[in-house]
């Protein structure tokens, strides 16, 4: 207690020095700016942007690649005075079809310098008119530069009501922090001092990026669907009334019962708002983080390896970039999460009923979400009968135990059972080919995979093997070492390894060749780059000594550190917004019959799923009105 009153006075004086300072340096958004252009060349573009001070000038650089078409560069918060293109390659090598200006109220474009349209909100509704004379102006210089003059200051200026908003939410916040730290502390007193210390800092670096991430879909989140969350409007699909046929329809290889729930819920309740679902996604993200610790606690203890949120700082990573930015990924958010769940299960310490029906009922809950759950909730039931049996030999109530793993396989195999009850082959709706464990690439796709779950952006085997070699390694030690091969740390861990590699596998043989990324592609990385916690409680429990577990768990921390240093970018997300409010676009012209409703030729939207969204009032309809001009 004498300790916590320091902690929340500091905390006091902290939220109003912050507050503060959010105030001061609060006055002003960031412009997007966004090139459509084609160059035949690989170069870098510079933007140079001009403040109203003339002291105020930055300079910013981007990879200008003939495949990409379309360049985004977020610009700095300060008032623009001026921003000036530079050319893209050589005279002749490039074309520039299009210029964006936009900021979170309104949206300048120009097709020619002549022809500039303005695009914002008023009320709920789009409105789209030409620019006011002059302001702001587009100008093309005969080297094939391009420069914007009198960007006026509306959207870019901040209120003094919306600066007080934040400077009040961040102050309030972080006095918030110091109370939970002080709680905390209350908690934690039976810790030394150096422990609790440490231990406080991790949660603290671990909130931080999660905010700071939680910052960045709150930022770029547009409210429209993107690929498959356009299946919502299929006919047959959604509808007011409870659809439980679709509720339950296959979806290619997946079941996904409870995203379409949420799906059916947010339609009710919200009339379908996507950006509302991205955020709440993210909040059910955070529960896999709680899920991770939970499971922590139970395999090695509440007060031990007190540093571990450090190493789930990387599953904070925007590498992941994609299950954030699609609202139909909180699919895989309830995969993940209730499969971490029934892992605290899956090999108990205490084998008891309780342990049994949470387990069945995460494990069931994870197979409904997603196909990567189904195939995490079998190995981990896999690996719960081999541990149950190799106690039964060892407990004198071996009776009871197998009544438990009986009533365990029996209430498992039903729910598999149904899971696959109907099942159609995804080859039937989506014929592509298989790549198989024989064939050359399967293992050059795998281990790149898995190197792409620690972080490793290129192609190349050699990471992979090493990434393997230590998630492998203290498995191995334990399995050897009599005294620790049938803990239930030891299956747990077992259990958590091989459902992440045996889904890769799956990944691999199924989708690799078929996704742009091929086995960089972002959504996998949220099952792979659990491998990282796992691997750290791991060498946790292997290595006895506490010199050399410090040694080794800096080392992989430090290299994983590394390994993900230049994937903290929101660069993904600021071109994800670009395409949303493209697709915005295309549904306006669509809506006001400018348009055919196929976005640039790709499968969705249409114009069948964009009459179906209009029919049942889906939330980013409503803002289309008729066209204003002047």
């Amino acid at each position: 207690m004498a300790m916590s009153k320091p902690i929340i006075s500091v905390a006091l004086v902290c939220s109003l020095v912050a507050g503060f300072l959010v105030f001061t340096l609060t006055g002003h958004r960031s412009a997007t700016l966004v090139l459509e252009a084609k160059s035949a060349q690989n170069g870098k573009g510079e933007i140079v942007v001009q403040g109203a001070n003339p002291s105020r000038r930055k300079s910013i650089s981007f990879p200008v690649e003939p495949e990409l078409g379309g360049y985004v560069v977020e610009l700095p918060a300060m008032p623009l005075d001026s921003v000036r293109i530079a050319p893209l390659a050589t005279s002749g090598n490039f074309a520039i079809s299009r210029i964006m200006l936009s900021n979170d109220a309104i949206t300048y474009s120009w097709t020619n310098a002549d022809d500039c349209s303005q695009e914002c909100l008023r009320g709920d509704h789009v409105v789209r008119t030409k620019c006011d004379p002059g302001h702001p102006a587009l100008k093309f210089g005969d080297d094939g530069s391009a420069a914007i003059s009198s960007i006026p200051d509306f959207g870019i200026r901040r209120s003094i009501d919306e600066r007080l908003a934040l400077a009040a939410g961040a102050s309030s916040g972080l006095f918030l922090i110091g109370i939970c730290l002080a709680v905390v502390i209350r908690m934690g007193a039976e810790l030394p001092r150096r422990q609790l210390f440490g231990s406080v800092v991790a949660w603290l670096l671990l909130l931080s990026v999660y905010l700071y991430q939680f910052y960045g879909i709150c930022a770029y989140s547009v409210d429209v669907p993107y690929s498959d969350d356009w299946i919502y409007f299929e006919p047959g699909n959604l509808g007011r009334a409870f659809p439980w046929h679709w509720i339950f329809k296959q979806e290619l290889e997946h079941r996904i019962v409870l995203t379409k729930i949420l799906g059916w819920l947010n339609l009710r309740l919200f009339s379908l708002d996507y950006r509302a679902q991205k955020l709440f996604n993210y909040v059910l993200f955070g529960g896999i983080l709680l899920s991770l610790a939970f499971l922590k606690n139970k395999l090695i203890g509440k007060g031990k390896f007190i540093l571990f949120p450090f190493f789930l700082l990387f599953v904070l990573s925007p590498i992941a970039w994609e299950n954030h930015r699609w609202a139909l990924q909180s699919d895989y958010h309830f995969a993940v999460l209730f499969a971490c769940l029934s892992l605290c299960y899956a090999a108990p310490k205490d084998i008891s009923v309780r342990s049994t029906g949470l387990f069945c009922i995460f494990s069931g809950l994870a197979t409904y979400s997603l196909a990567p759950g189904t195939v995490l909730a079998s190995v981990y039931l896999s690996c719960s009968v081999v541990y149950i049996v190799a106690r039964m030999s060892q407990n004198s109530d071996a009776a009871t135990l197998r009544r438990l793993l009986v009533t365990e396989v029996m209430v498992m195999g039903l729910i598999f059972c149904s899971w696959f009850y109907g099942y159609k082959s995804p080859a039937e709706a989506w014929p592509h080919k298989y790549l198989y464990p024989w064939e050359s690439g399967y293992w050059n796709d795998f281990l790149n995979m898995v190197s792409f779950s620690f972080g490793f952006q290129g192609l190349s085997v050699f990471p992979g093997f090493i990434c393997l070699i230590m998630v492998i390694l203290p498995l191995g030690v334990l399995l050897c070492n009599s005294e620790t091969r049938w803990q239930n740390v030891t299956w747990s861990l077992i259990a958590a390894n091989a459902g992440i590699l045996i889904v890769l596998a799956v990944v691999t043989m199924a989708r690799t060749d078929v996704n742009f990324y091929g086995a960089k592609t972002s959504r996998y990385a949220e099952i792979g780059f659990l491998m990282i916690p796992f691997m750290a409680i791991g060498w946790w429990h292997v290595l006895k000594s506490q010199v050399l577990r410090g040694v080794v768990l800096t080392a992989l921390w430090l290299c994983c550190f590394i390994s993900y240093y230049d994937d903290w970018s929101f660069q993904a997300y600021r071109e994800a917004k670009q395409y949303d409010l493209q697709t915005l676009e295309c549904a306006e012209d669509y809506y006001h019959g400018r348009g055919d409703g196929s976005c640039r030729g790709e499968t969705f939207p249409n114009p069948q799923v964009l009459d179906r969204a209009k029919k049942l009032g889906v939330n980013f309809t409503k803002q289309f009105v008729l066209e204003q001009t002047r």
